[in-house]
């Protein structure tokens, strides 16, 4: 599956995904831009009280305070995972294990 058919139908997916980019600092600069710039129309169509975009997808995620913290310790974790099998850990493959174990419930 292409990066492009996973969002086919749910633009929440990507939103979480550039969370947890973001969560991790790997979240490219254009990307960060437009959805910060996006934020307040994002607030608005998921009646979410106002804020940055990623206070917007934790308020209508209903995700605990700490999050970009867990995740950050996680993907610590995982690149050491990695390591051991001298093996780089992909940011984006660890976004979506992320974001599809949250989804999954």
């Amino acid at each position: 599956m292409s990066h492009e058919d996973r969002y086919d139908g749910n633009p929440m997916l990507r939103l979480m995904d550039s969370y947890v980019l973001d969560a991790i600092g790997v979240l490219d600069g254009k990307t960060a831009e437009s959805l910060s710039e996006q934020a307040p129309m994002l607030a608005d169509a998921l009646d979410i009280e106002q804020g940055t975009w990623q206070e917007v997808v934790e308020r209508s995620m209903g995700m605990p305070a700490d999050s970009k913290e867990t995740l950050a310790a996680a993907w610590q974790q995982y690149q050491v995972e990695y390591a051991q099998h001298d093996e780089p850990a992909d940011p984006i493959a660890f976004a979506h294990m992320m974001v599809d174990r949250a989804t999954a419930a």
